[in-house]
């Protein structure tokens, strides 16, 4: 199935911000570990998105990919946006987009313009505003032209997100500071209290 010109792109923007990054990265002298990492992550660009024929792909770049680095993937929640070409929808979407890039930024984030709907009458211009997270729709908005709001309860994110990664990584905890903890280390937290007791 052909990819489309998007994924091309942001393939290499991603490829630039990597080449940045390595050499910033070899001025400040760590270069060895941050190369190989960004490296690693750029041969395995994965996309999870909608096709504007209505077509679902997931498409993996296994060229150079090791087994952990498409490991390291696959633990990230994917979250599309969707939203209709043409509807001034453009500002929710990248409103919406910084909000979940703020609460979770171990999300992978994508977007899809959609061709312009109509209605079943033809006459109406009816706009399209949807939020997928890891394949599930969670905020789906219909609206006229002339409607001027969209609005995306972050609470319903939040826990769609929280469901997708318990999910995706079910030996991780994630406090409220956004700091993430392993079961392991909490257990050996605990019996060190325990035994100190």
């Amino acid at each position: 199935m052909a990819s489309p010109p998007s994924f091309h792109l942001r393939r290499w923007k991603l490829l630039a911000i990597v080449a940045l990054l390595c050499h910033q990265a070899e001025a400040f002298g760590m270069g060895k570990e941050i190369r190989a990492k960004a490296l690693a992550v750029s041969s395995t660009v994965g996309e999870v998105a909608e096709a504007v024929n209505g077509e679902t792909y997931q498409e993996i770049i296994k060229d150079e990919a090791t087994l952990e680095d498409a490991e390291f993937l696959r633990k990230r929640v994917p979250v599309v946006i969707r939203y209709s070409a043409g509807s001034g929808l453009k500002p929710f979407y990248l409103t919406v987009a910084k909000r979940i890039k703020e609460e979770f930024p171990d999300v992978i984030l994508d977007k899809v313009i959609l061709p312009a709907d109509t209605s079943e009458h033809g006459d109406d211009d009816v706009s399209t505003f949807e939020v997928l997270i890891d394949g599930k729709l969670v905020v789906s908005k219909y609206r006229k032209s002339e409607t001027n709001s969209v609005f995306v309860s972050m609470s319903e994110v939040e826990l769609a997100v929280t469901r997708a990664r318990r999910k995706r990584r079910p030996s991780t905890v994630y406090g409220e500071e956004g700091t993430n903890l392993r079961l392991e280390m909490l257990k050996k937290d605990r019996s060190k209290n325990a035994s100190a007791d």
